[in-house]
């Protein structure tokens, strides 16, 4: 198999480097969510917190966002948008940012949703909070 050209493994260190970037931050994010939940003030009104499910979405959430995002940013953006004013650049970048945003919550919203409620979805009821 033939080494990939200098250009092609450079985009690819830089998207390694997004993915494994993001992957931490979705650890310490979950550290910072543990952290808020054990705490006294969120004590009287916290819902039971799960790590391992929630390092699990966020984890997952990262990588999505570090492939779809970055991928985007790396072989798209930065390519496209090189000649061009800067300003079109940050239009680029905050579009992409929501669209991925929007993909991977209502993915990941979805997971949640279908988990929750058995299927079909329509017969599912809203459940009452207690007093």
């Amino acid at each position: 198999m033939p080494a990939l050209p200098f250009e092609y493994r450079f985009k690819l260190q830089r998207l390694f480097t997004i993915v494994v970037a993001w992957q931490i931050v979705a650890v310490l994010t979950t550290l910072y969510e543990r952290t808020v939940s054990a705490s006294a003030v969120m004590q009287r009104g916290s819902v039971s917190f799960d790590f391992s499910t929630a390092l699990g979405f966020n984890m997952a959430a990262a990588l999505m966002g570090a492939l779809m995002g970055g991928s985007f940013l790396v072989f798209y953006v930065n390519v496209r948008f090189r000649d061009r004013p800067y300003a079109w650049t940050v239009i680029a970048v905050a579009a992409s940012f929501v669209l991925v945003v929007a993909v991977i919550t209502a993915l990941l919203g979805s997971f949640v949703a279908l988990a929750a409620c058995p299927l079909p979805i329509r017969k599912c009821r809203r459940r009452s909070s207690p007093s």
